[in-house]
């Protein structure tokens, strides 16, 4: 878990290694945290076929013994006065298997403390 400000740039990177003896053709969709989308022009991966669409992002490849996938994108952390909590997930399914990872990010409103200041007359 990690800590952010309210209205931040914050990075989510994926990696998915097949540390099987084979080499496996892997789906992967990675859902954007709540209602919250990637900067246009952040999103980034090694290898494959990545699909934009919209409010999650689809990956389509193949990975070889030992190979690893890796998807950064960032975004912006919305403005909120009470603290909020995001969470990111992904999912990958070869053939027989499906796994689901995600992370959580917490997002604290931004507070100022200004001095008390009396006007005596």
């Amino acid at each position: 878990m990690s800590a952010v400000l309210s209205g931040r740039l914050v990075t989510w990177t994926l990696t998915a290694r097949n540390s099987g003896a084979l080499t496996a053709p892997v789906t992967v969709t990675l859902n954007a945290p709540f209602d919250r989308t990637w900067i246009d022009g952040s999103l980034q991966w090694n290898t494959g076929l990545l699909v934009n669409r919209g409010d999650r992002l689809g990956w389509i490849g193949t990975l070889g013994t030992g190979e690893a996938l890796t998807v950064t994108y960032r975004m912006t952390t919305p403005w909120t006065l009470e603290p909020l909590w995001l969470y990111g997930s992904a999912t990958a399914a070869t053939d027989q298997e499906v796994w689901q990872a995600g992370g959580y990010v917490q997002v604290s409103p931004y507070r100022a403390y200004l001095p008390v200041v009396r006007k005596s007359l």
